[in-house]
């Protein structure tokens, strides 16, 4: 009896470590809705996941605003032709916060000019009232030797 109750709370363990934790679950879902919705111009989730107060660090060191980030999407300032994350990572920084980290591989334009390659991100999480958002994010070009 000892031996089954062991190996069930060690099996119970391992999967919990295997799948992560709901809130990482949930962060990495909303991490590829927001990535979706630049390639298909979807305003709706920038407003849903970006904080009214969320500030973007780009490439350049400029900060973009959620206002600036929806009016460049909408008018097709900032297209972004295909873009895929991967290596996300989340770490929980207490219940209600979370830094997210990962890759991205992207394509497109920002005011005419091409801006593809390969990108690593940052962004961090709120949850307030039940709802998870992004209140800072940043992206450097990762620089081939």
């Amino acid at each position: 009896m000892k031996i089954s109750l062991l190996t069930s709370f060690l099996v119970a363990g391992l999967a919990a470590v295997a799948l992560g934790s709901p809130a990482e679950t949930e962060l990495k879902a909303l991490e590829q809705q927001w990535n979706d919705a630049y390639k298909k111009g979807d305003v709706a989730v920038l407003k849903a996941v970006e904080a009214d107060d969320w500030t973007l660090v780009d490439p350049e060191g400029t900060t973009t605003t959620k206002a600036q980030d929806i009016k460049e999407l909408t008018d097709k300032t900032f297209v972004v032709k295909e873009s895929t994350n991967s290596d996300i990572k989340v770490r929980m920084l207490g219940d209600n916060h979370a830094a997210v980290t990962g890759s991205a591989k992207m394509s497109g334009s920002y005011k005419g000019k091409d801006f593809s390659g390969e990108y690593r991100f940052l962004d961090i999480f709120e949850k307030k009232d039940g709802k998870w958002q992004a209140i800072l994010s940043q992206v450097t070009k990762v620089e081939k030797e």
